[in-house]
C-alpha cells in the first residue's frame, strides 16, 4: 500500500508520509473521495467573508465568500486536524496529532500558512502530544491544548515565536484536555475528558471543582473576556459563570442531546450537538431557550458566530451549516443531507472487523460507522482518538466510543449478568436499556440500511450488545427520539459477522487482491491494527455473514453484505466511484515471493551475521511501510515460537532500518522492556543467539547504537541488562517523550538496581515521585522508598513469605509446620487464600478456595499436560515480578484440579519444572506447591522484596486479585510486596513432591 498511508510516530515522519500539492488528482483514490465526508472539528471566521474549517485526513477547508463555496486547501498531513486559529486574512494555524501503534503514545501536530491557506506546512516539534485546539492572540503568541504527556503533564503549551518552539505551562496534575476557551492571554477554561473544568492564569493551569461521581463529562466551553463564560456536554449538562469559572450555576437540563460545541456572544448564546437535527439559542443568558431545526441529522462538532447575526456550524460527514438571522435559520452550504449505508457496532475498539470496514467503506464505498460500546474507565479519550484514527484509516467516515458504558477489560468476557452489574455501578438506569437506547439513537442519526454486529459469544459483553443491537434496529417509535427531531430508523438488514465458514452464509477472503484498494484488506489495514491492539494478533483469513434480521439477498456470491439494496454511488450514502488501482499487485506478488524465505527464517534458532543479513533481504524491494511490516511480523513470529532473543534481533533491526517509521518506537520499547527484565533473560539463559554487526557499541548519540561483536551462546544477566541501559541512553536523546514513559522508567530504574546503578535508578524513578504523575506510578515510587527505609507506609499491600525450617510434604493438607506458623488469611483474592513460605531450594505456595456456587470442580485424576488450557476452571495465577518493574514476570497458574500453566511475560515456552499437589473438599480446594528458586533465575536463596500479583479467575466471572486491580487492566497497582526472608534456613529433603 502508499507509503502516505502510513500512522507517522515523529513529527520529523510527517512531511514524507504524503503527496501534496494537488488536492484533487484526475483519478481520485478511494482515500481522497472518503476526505470529502471527512468530520469537520473546528471552525474560524476573521470575518464574514473568510474562514477556515479543519478535519479529518488533515482536511482544511477555506472559503472567501462567507461561505458559498468552499475549497480543499492543500496540506502535507493526514492526520486527523482538531482545532484552527487565524489572526488576520494570512497567517493563520490549525493542530492536530496522531496515535503510535502499539504503544499508543500521541505526537502533536502544527501546520502554519501565512498566505491564506494557499500553502500549509509543518512546524516541528517532538515534544508535542496530541493537540486539540489552538489560539493564537498575535503572530506570534499563541496557547494550544490537548494530551498530556509524561513530559508535559499540564498539556497546555505556550509559544512566543509563531509555533516553531512550545513551552508547556505548569500544572500540578497530569490532565486531557478535550476542550477550551481562551479568550486572552492567560486567561481560559478548560475541560478534561474525565469531567472536570480548569482554568489558565497566567503561565499555572488550576483544576477548578472534582467532578461528581459518574457525572456526565463537560465536552465544550466558551469564555469572554468579562468572566462571563459557559460549560455544555453529555445530557444536555449545562452551567453558567460570571466570573470566569471560580462559581457555577447550574442550569436546568432539557434531552439527551449532547453538546458539542458552544459560542456565546454578549447575552447571545449558541450550542449544537449531537444529534445535529437541533440547535439550541438563547438572548437572554439562559433565562429562554429557542430550538431551531437544522435540517441535519448527523452530529455538529463546533459553531463560531464573527457578529450576532452571522454563524456557521460544522460536523461529521463534513457538514457545514450558516446562518445570517442570528440563529433563526440554518441552511447547509455543504454536506448536509449525507447519511451512512452501514453501521458496524462491537464491544470494544480492538474487536472492530477492521477488514470489513476497509471493503465496506474504501472499496466499496458505502460511507460507514463503526460504533464501539464499551471503554477502558478513565481512558475514554485516548481511546476515541485511536479508534477514530483506526476506522476512518480503513476509509470509515464515522467512528464513536459510545458514552456513559466504562467496562474493565478484565470484565469482558464474565457472563452477561456479570457485566450489567458491573455496568449498574456507574449508571442510573438499567445498562440494557440505556444500551439499546444509546444504539437507536445513533441509528436514527446515521440512517443506515445495514447494520453489523462483531461474533458474539455465549456469554459477556457481545452477547449484551448484540441483544441491544436488535432491539435497537426494530424501529420502535420513541418520544424521546420526535422530541430531538428524529424518527425512529429501522435498517434493512441486520448481520452478525463470522470468522468460521460454518457460522456464516456468506463471506469474502481478506488475502485477495482488491482492485479498487491496489492490495489485499490485510495490507490495506495492517497499519491501523495497532492503533486499537497492543500487540499484532492474527488477523482473520475470512469474513463471513449471517442474518439476524432482514434476510439475506437470494445470491449472496457478490461478497457484498449490501447486495440486493439500491445504495446508489455518488448518492447520499455512498461515494462516487473511483478508478481501480492495479499497480499495487505487483507489490502483492512480490512480498507474497517472500514468504518462504519467511517461513525459513522461522526455523531459525540461532541469530548471527548471516541470520541478519538473510532476514535483511526480506525487505529487499519493499517500500517502508511493507518493509516493516514484515520485520514487525517476523519478530511477532519469533515471539509466539518462545524465541524471544531473536525476536528482540528483528526489532533491533526494523528499528535501525527503519528509525522514523510508525512501528520503530514499538520496537525500541519491546526491546527496552525485554532487556530490562529479569525474569526474560532467566528464561532466555540456555538460548543460543547474539546478532553480530561491525561495529562495536557506539557511543550516546541520536543514532541507534549498534549491537556488539562477540558471539556467546547466552547472555548474562548484567549482558541482558546491559543492553537496555546502553539502549536506553540513545532513546533518551532520540526520543525524549518515549524516554518519559513511566512504564519504561519502572524497567529501567529496575534493570539498574540489578547493575548496582542504584543513583541511576533513583534518578530515573525521582520524575515518577512528581505529582503529575498518575497515582498508580507515585505508589511504585513510594513502595522502593519504603523498601530502602521502611518507615511509614509502604504504598502497596505486602505479604511475607516465612522461613520453612522444615520441608512441607507436599499433599495438599497443608497441615505442616511452615503453613501453621503463617497467619491464617495470607493474601486474599476472591474467596481464594494464598501463603509462601521459602527454604534454601524452594519456595512454596499454599493455596486454599472456596468453591463458587454454580462453578464446576470435577477431580483431576488425568494425567496432567504441560501447559494446560485453564480457562474453563477455577484457578489462581500468581505472577512473581523478581526485579520489581511490574510488568514482566514469571507466571504461575493452577487450577482446582491441580493442572497448571506457567509462562513468562506471557511466553509459553518457558518450562519450569515445579512440583503440585491438590486436594478436593466439600467447600474448598486446596494446593501445595514447591517452584526450585534456581527455576526463578536465584543461584542463591533471595532476599528483600519481590513484587507479586495474585488474582482468582474463575469462568463467566470478572478476575478477583488481591490488590483490588486486575492485570488484564494494565496498571502497576495490581502488584503488592512479597517480603523475603533475609537469611532462609536449609531444610531437610522433601518427603514427597508430585510433577505438574
Amino acid at each position: 500500500m502508499p507509503s502516505h498511508r502510513s500512522v507517522v510516530p515523529t513529527l520529523l515522519a510527517l512531511a514524507s508520509l504524503v503527496c501534496p500539492p494537488a488536492v484533487q488528482a484526475d483519478q481520485p483514490t478511494p482515500f481522497a473521495v472518503a476526505a470529502e465526508d471527512a468530520a469537520l472539528r473546528g471552525v474560524c471566521f476573521i470575518d464574514h467573508q473568510r474562514g477556515w474549517a479543519v478535519g479529518d485526513h488533515g482536511v482544511i477547508l477555506g472559503t472567501v465568500d462567507g461561505g458559498r463555496s468552499w475549497g480543499r486547501q492543500a496540506t502535507p498531513v493526514e492526520c486527523p486536524l482538531h482545532g484552527v486559529s487565524f489572526v488576520d486574512r494570512k497567517h493563520g494555524w490549525a493542530v492536530g496529532g496522531v496515535t503510535t501503534p502499539y504503544t499508543h503514545s500521541s505526537h502533536g501536530v502544527v501546520l502554519f500558512t501565512d498566505n491564506g491557506g494557499y500553502t500549509w506546512s509543518v512546524l516541528h516539534d517532538p515534544l508535542l502530544p496530541r493537540l486539540r485546539g489552538v489560539r493564537f492572540f498575535s503572530r506570534t503568541h499563541g496557547v494550544a491544548f490537548g494530551e498530556s504527556s509524561h513530559a508535559s503533564p499540564s498539556g497546555v503549551f505556550e509559544t512566543r515565536d509563531g509555533g516553531r518552539h512550545w513551552e508547556a505551562l505548569h500544572s500540578d496534575r497530569a490532565c486531557d484536555w478535550i476542550a477550551a476557551s481562551l479568550p486572552a492571554p492567560g486567561v481560559g477554561l478548560l475541560l478534561d475528558s474525565r469531567g472536570q473544568i480548569g482554568r489558565m492564569k497566567g503561565a499555572i493551569v488550576e483544576l477548578g471543582d472534582e467532578p461528581q461521581p459518574h457525572a456526565d463529562r463537560f465536552l465544550c466551553a466558551t469564555l469572554d473576556r468579562e468572566g462571563r463564560g459557559w460549560v455544555a456536554g453529555e445530557a444536555s449538562h449545562l452551567r453558567a459563570t460570571d466570573d470566569a469559572g471560580q462559581s457555577w450555576r447550574e442550569l436546568a437540563a432539557d434531552g439527551p442531546i449532547q453538546w458539542r460545541g458552544v459560542e456565546a456572544r454578549d447575552r447571545r448564546v449558541w450550542l449544537v450537538g449531537s444529534p445535529g437535527t437541533l440547535i439550541a439559542s438563547t438572548e437572554d443568558n439562559g433565562e429562554t431557550w429557542a430550538w431551531r431545526r437544522t435540517g441535519v441529522s448527523t452530529p455538529l462538532n463546533a459553531v463560531t458566530f464573527v457578529d450576532d447575526r452571522r454563524g456557521w456550524a460544522v460536523g461529521e460527514l463534513g457538514a457545514i451549516l450558516a446562518t445570517d438571522d442570528g440563529g433563526q435559520h440554518w441552511r447547509a452550504q455543504r454536506q448536509g443531507k449525507s447519511r451512512c449505508a452501514v453501521v458496524v457496532v462491537a464491544p470494544t475498539p480492538e474487536a472492530m472487523p477492521l477488514e470489513m470496514i476497509a471493503k465496506l467503506a474504501a472499496s466499496e464505498g458505502y460511507r460507514t460507522a463503526g460504533l464501539a460500546v464499551f471503554a477502558e474507565p478513565g481512558a475514554s479519550g485516548g481511546q476515541q482518538n485511536r479508534l477514530h484514527e483506526a476506522l476512518t484509516g480503513c476509509g470509515a467516515a464515522y467512528a464513536r466510543l459510545m458514552p456513559g458504558f466504562a467496562l474493565p477489560r478484565s470484565t469482558l468476557d464474565a457472563k452477561s449478568e456479570v457485566v450489567q452489574q458491573r455496568l449498574q455501578q456507574d449508571l442510573d438506569s438499567d445498562p440494557a436499556a440505556r444500551l439499546t437506547k444509546s444504539l437507536a439513537l445513533q441509528l436514527a442519526m446515521l440512517r443506515p440500511d445495514v447494520v453489523l454486529t462483531t461474533p458474539s459469544a455465549e456469554r459477556g459483553a457481545s452477547q449484551l450488545v448484540e441483544a441491544a443491537v436488535l432491539k435497537a434496529a426494530a424501529g420502535a417509535d420513541d418520544p424521546e427520539l420526535n422530541q430531538l427531531g428524529l424518527a425512529a430508523w429501522k435498517p434493512k438488514r441486520v448481520l452478525r459477522l463470522a470468522t468460521h465458514r460454518r457460522a456464516s452464509q456468506a463471506g469474502i477472503s481478506t488475502s485477495d487482491f482488491d482492485p479498487q484498494l491496489g492490495s489485499s484488506l490485510l495490507q490495506q489495514t495492517r497499519p491501523f491494527r495497532g492503533l486499537t491492539a497492543n500487540a499484532p494478533g492474527d488477523p482473520p483469513a475470512r469474513l463471513g455473514w449471517t442474518s439476524l434480521a432482514g434476510g439475506l439477498a437470494p445470491s449472496s456470491s457478490t461478497g457484498d453484505p449490501l447486495a440486493g439494496l439500491v445504495v446508489e454511488r455518488g448518492g447520499d450514502a455512498r461515494r462516487p466511484y473511483t478508478q481501480p488501482d492495479t499497480a499495487g499487485l505487483a507489490a502483492l506478488k512480490a512480498q507474497a515471493a517472500k514468504q518462504q524465505e519467511f517461513n525459513t527464517l522461522l526455523e531459525q534458532s540461532a541469530g548471527g551475521s548471516t541470520w541478519a543479513n538473510r532476514t535483511l533481504q526480506l525487505t529487499g524491494g519493499l517500500d517502508a511501510d511493507a518493509g516493516a511490516q514484515q520485520l514487525l511480523d517476523l519478530a511477532w513470529e519469533y515471539r509466539r515460537a518462545g524465541k524471544s532473543r531473536l525476536a528482540a534481533d528483528t526489532f533491533y533491526l526494523l528499528a535501525r532500518r527503519y528509525p522514523d517509521h510508525a512501528v520503530a518506537e514499538h520496537a525500541l520499547d519491546w526491546m527496552l522492556r525485554y532487556y530490562s527484565s529479569s525474569e526474560t533473560a532467566t528464561h532466555a539463559r540456555a538460548a543460543y543467539e547474539t546478532l553480530q554487526k561491525s561495529a562495536p557499541l557506539a557511543n550516546v548519540s541520536s543514532r541507534l547504537p549498534a549491537q556488539p561483536d562477540e558471539w556467546a551462546p547466552q547472555l548474562t544477566l548484567a549482558e541482558h541488562q546491559g543492553r537496555a541501559l546502553t539502549l536506553s541512553e540513545y532513546v533518551e536523546q532520540a526520543r525524549p517523550v518515549m524516554f518519559s514513559d513511566p512504564r519504561l522508567r519502572l524497567a529501567l530504574a529496575a534493570a539498574a538496581r540489578r547493575q548496582d546503578q542504584r543513583d541511576r535508578g533513583d534518578l530515573l524513578l525521582t520524575a515518577l515521585g512528581k505529582s503529575g504523575s498518575a497515582e498508580h506510578f507515585r505508589r511504585c515510587v513510594q513502595a522502593e522508598s519504603w523498601l530502602n527505609d521502611p518507615h511509614g507506609a509502604p504504598g502497596k499491600p505486602t505479604l511475607a513469605v516465612a522461613v520453612a525450617a522444615e520441608r512441607p510434604l507436599l499433599d495438599g493438607d497443608l497441615s505442616d509446620p511452615c503453613w501453621k506458623a503463617l497467619p491464617d488469611a495470607g493474601a486474599g483474592a476472591g474467596g481464594a487464600r494464598i501463603r509462601f513460605a521459602q527454604d534454601d531450594q524452594f519456595l512454596y505456595l499454599a493455596i486454599v478456595a472456596d468453591k463458587l456456587p454454580g462453578a464446576a470442580y470435577p477431580v483431576g485424576d488425568a494425567a496432567r499436560p504441560r501447559d494446560a488450557d485453564l480457562r474453563g476452571y477455577d484457578r489462581v495465577a500468581v505472577r512473581l515480578d523478581l526485579d520489581r518493574d511490574y510488568e514482566t514476570a514469571f507466571e504461575l497458574t493452577v487450577d482446582c484440579r491441580g493442572w497448571t500453566h506457567d509462562a513468562c511475560w506471557g511466553d509459553d515456552s518457558w518450562d519450569p519444572r515445579w512440583y503440585v499437589a491438590s486436594k478436593m473438599g466439600d467447600n474448598t480446594w486446596t494446593v501445595e506447591a514447591a517452584v526450585p528458586l534456581k527455576e526463578l533465575g536465584c543461584d542463591t536463596p533471595p532476599s528483600g522484596a519481590w513484587a507479586v500479583s495474585v488474582e482468582r479467575q474463575s469462568p463467566g466471572r470478572p478476575p478477583s486479585p488481591w490488590t483490588g486491580a486486575a492485570v488484564a487492566d494494565a496498571t502497576p497497582d495490581a502488584y503488592g510486596l512479597l517480603t523475603l526472608p533475609s537469611t532462609p534456613e536449609p531444610a531437610p529433603v522433601a518427603a514427597a513432591v508430585e510433577m505438574p
